[in-house]
């Protein structure tokens, strides 16, 4: 992503902060879309619906943001190339204009309204912070896990839920409903729907997989008046995932974990010809151009030989599984997810890993 489409991405995102509400009551337009996900937090978290509905809430934004600057795609940040040292991600750095300064009272570049006014909060401690999933566990996660509502649990309650809990700590906005509040929410998610896209694309079988309590293709998603069906095939949303170089580790870690058509796993369409598709948004719909979600960071990290240094580590080492903190984050106490389950789901995460490269580490 090149610095002159960050900076446009940036300021309409940012822009969102000082526009007024659809709804008025001294709010602005960013503390709607939050709302918009606290109003539906049953709905969309614990069951099958949290792919979909994350899907077409990040596509409704998106689709917001290019009516105000039309090149917009909107960018999603791997997690999984951070995982060794996530706060050392560009991310972070006061250089891209997202970042969330450590005070008591929260960051007041970010005024929010939702649940309550306040400065937007982070909470956590930088020299006690968590490794995150590694793109080779997550890939053996994608291969692994056929069926969906299962792989969705692995997902939602393992590396999604930890980038929660690890910035949100005890009190700050990730850990709780209102999470949208941070702008690392929505790049966060954007990542956790390309993670979603690799499992469909995977196998051909997955492409339209939706099972799970009252799953069904057919359910509404509210509140952006689309159903389920609507949103199982991204390239009908009008985006496409683009690789930040041809050496992304998730996706080599993917190839290696078993055939993939090479139709499914592309690295640039953002060339696509304009034509009709589908919209989510709360406004009329109207044809675009396919756009290409593409990696946040316009400069590399540096590390020369990174690559083959990284999967040497990780083939003489026991995965440097992350730390353990779940019980204690309000985050899944908000959610209803009682200790026993998230365990249950960190452990199997770790045994569908160990068994796909073979190798046997302590608990």
């Amino acid at each position: 992503m090149s610095k002159r489409d960050w900076d446009r991405f940036q300021s309409a995102f940012l822009s969102l902060q000082t526009r007024p509400s659809p709804m008025g009551q001294n709010r602005t337009e960013w503390d709607w879309w939050t709302q918009l996900h606290v109003d539906n937090m049953a709905f969309a978290h614990g069951s099958a619906m949290f792919f979909p509905f994350h899907r077409a809430y990040v596509a409704a934004l998106e689709q917001r943001l290019q009516k105000i600057e039309p090149s917009i795609a909107f960018p999603f940040w791997d997690w999984s190339h951070d995982w060794e040292d996530p706060l050392a991600s560009p991310i972070f750095s006061p250089a891209y204009g997202l970042d969330v300064r450590l005070e008591s009272q929260g960051d007041c570049r970010y005024p929010r309204a939702v649940f309550r006014p306040h400065c937007l909060l982070r909470d956590y401690n930088p020299s006690n912070f968590t490794r995150y999933y590694s793109p080779q566990s997550v890939a053996a996660v994608i291969a692994g896990e056929e069926d969906y509502d299962a792989f969705r649990e692995l997902i939602e309650l393992v590396p999604h839920a930890i980038v929660h809990t690890s910035l949100g700590g005890q009190k700050g906005d990730m850990a709780l409903m209102n999470s949208p509040n941070d702008p690392i929410f929505w790049l966060h998610h954007s990542m956790v729907d390309q993670v979603w896209t690799y499992w469909q694309r995977f196998d051909a079988k997955r492409a339209r997989a939706y099972v799970g309590g009252e799953a069904g293709l057919q359910r509404v998603i509210r509140p952006f008046n689309v159903t389920v069906a609507d949103v199982m095939d991204i390239e009908k949303l009008c985006y496409e995932y683009q690789g930040f170089s041809q050496n992304t580790l998730l996706e080599s870690s993917l190839r290696e974990s078993g055939p993939i058509p090479g139709r499914l796993i592309q690295l640039s369409r953002s060339q696509a010809s304009r034509r009709p598709r589908k919209n989510i948004s709360v406004a009329p719909r109207k044809a675009r151009a396919m756009k290409a979600k593409t990696f946040f960071p316009f400069q590399t990290y540096g590390f020369p030989n990174y690559m083959q240094n990284y999967l040497r580590v990780f083939d003489t080492s026991c995965f440097g599984w992350p730390s353990s903190f779940f019980n204690t984050s309000p985050w899944f106490r908000l959610n209803g997810f009682a200790p026993e389950r998230i365990l249950l789901a960190e452990k199997k995460w770790k045994t569908i890993v160990q068994n796909a490269y073979e190798k046997q580490c302590p608990e």
